[in-house]
């Protein structure tokens, strides 16, 4: 008969209950071998044990304890385990991980990746925003420095992505003519130019990928542009027998370059067309007057907030969405 110790909550069975019957009354248990009476170690229910059930076991029915242990084992092998952490198991958990643990390093890579996908500032590890954030994702993770993003962690990446690109651009894997696009343009504080690679996949998808974007220095001669176009190609061990377009704008020194290089070269539809528009409305009076006014009117609501306000409540009275 297989009984439960009686309590006002629902406990563990154990496996001597198998031998033993509930029959001998308030604090006893009747051995099923012996029909002895046996105590519980109380009278009350919720306080009872069967350290005395299993005594009884083990000095008088020998067989029947060694059962009833197998039993136990096999009642406790089967339920879920509840591990009770120790003060070492806390204090472990709270413990950050050292740089060189293979999960600290995977959220190095993602950070770093994320700063390069997003084109975010270096400075981002620093704001107080995003270190409370990755403090709550993962307290033992410990974010590091800009520097060490900046110094360590991209240049890493950039590394490997060269060498996938090169990889993917030599002739047993990129056989097809090559096709770029090159230009030149100002900056605030310096002069660029750039190289792209253009190409369409097996899946007939469009792909372009930014080989290069160097520094200009100096007069930006046809010769000069030359020197670096075939530096940036020779970075990437590109021959220039495989070549079979290189797409510039029709800046008289970009052209020069090109001839110099001995590639072939077009100017680009979509830029002449643009320098056509431009010339087209520079030379007439009208439309230079007419863009004249806009931007008067323009500036003028940006730089008053009574205008501003007066501009919105017409609107609102027309019915039209707010622009300012």
């Amino acid at each position: 008969m297989q009984m439960d110790v009686p309590t006002g909550k629902t406990r563990a069975k154990s496996a001597v209950w198998d031998y033993y019957s509930q029959s001998g009354g308030v604090g006893k248990a009747v051995c099923n071998a012996c029909k002895v009476s046996v105590s519980t170690g109380a009278t009350v229910a919720k306080t009872a044990n069967t350290s005395n059930l299993w005594s009884h076991l083990r000095s008088h029915h020998k067989e029947l304890y060694e059962a009833a242990k197998k039993e136990q084992r096999e009642m406790e092998s089967q339920k879920a385990p509840s591990h009770q952490p120790t003060v070492a198991d806390l204090f472990q958990r709270q413990k950050q991980w050292a740089n060189s643990d293979e999960k600290s390093k995977q959220i190095d890579k993602l950070i770093a990746e994320m700063i390069i996908t997003d084109n975010q500032p270096f400075s981002v590890v620093s704001d107080v925003g995003f270190q409370r954030l990755v403090a709550a994702l993962n307290p033992r993770y410990a974010l590091k420095s800009e520097k060490f993003y900046r110094t360590e962690k991209i240049p890493a990446i950039h590394a490997k992505v060269v060498q996938k690109i090169k990889t993917l651009i030599q002739p047993e894997n990129a056989g097809f003519p090559l096709a770029f696009t090159t230009d030149c343009w100002s900056g605030t504080t310096e002069s660029l130019m750039s190289l792209t690679w253009h190409f369409i996949t097996n899946e007939w998808e469009r792909k372009q990928v930014v080989l290069d974007t160097t520094v200009m220095e100096g007069s930006h001669t046809g010769q000069y542009i030359k020197d670096k176009f075939l530096e940036m190609i020779e970075e990437w061990h590109i021959d220039k027998e495989r070549i079979a377009l290189v797409l510039r704008d029709s800046g008289a020194n970009m052209m020069k370059g090109m001839r110099l290089a001995e590639v072939p070269d077009l100017s680009c539809t979509a830029h002449q067309l643009q320098l056509v528009v431009n010339d087209g409305l520079s030379c007439q009076r009208a439309v230079i007057d007419t863009i004249a006014t806009v931007k008067h009117c323009v500036t003028h609501f940006h730089h008053s907030v009574l205008a501003k306000d007066r501009l919105k409540t017409i609107q609102q009275e027309l019915g039209l969405p707010f622009k300012a």
